[in-house]
């Protein structure tokens, strides 16, 4: 396993987020499906910094977007899938990551980029 952290500092000042997940495509919506995506949710610091570590498989390849959640927390809450479609909408790119595909490639927010997370053994990509 690689051990991956992901920062984050919420621009919004005004209203911040109660909670961000970090959606790795097929992985989080997995959890999802299964109930829990508490593995998924970053944790608060001091000054709107967000951070997640993980152990993921060291070739893994994935899309993902940061979704904050600012009308109400998700932690201990079961999401319904209106929540969920929600939350995934307000998908943005990390943008701390120089990867990214295009909007509209990942199903939740169609206008926004999605970042791309690249383990060191992940296959070599010819693009």
């Amino acid at each position: 396993m690689s051990e991956v952290t992901i920062t984050w500092l919420d621009p919004d000042t005004v209203r911040p987020a109660h909670d961000v997940m970090v959606r790795l495509v097929a992985l989080t919506d997995r959890a999802f499906d299964a109930g829990d995506v508490s593995a998924y949710l970053m944790e608060p610091h001091a000054g709107g910094i967000w951070t997640w570590t993980a152990d993921l498989p060291p070739d893994l390849r994935s899309s993902y977007q940061l979704c904050p959640v600012r009308d109400q927390p998700l932690r201990g809450q079961l999401i319904d899938q209106d929540q969920w479609a929600a939350v995934v909408a307000a998908g943005i790119p990390d943008p701390c990551c120089p990867d990214e595909l295009p909007p509209g490639c990942v199903y939740g927010n169609p206008d926004a980029p999605a970042s791309v997370l690249s383990l060191p053994g992940a296959l070599p990509q010819p693009w």
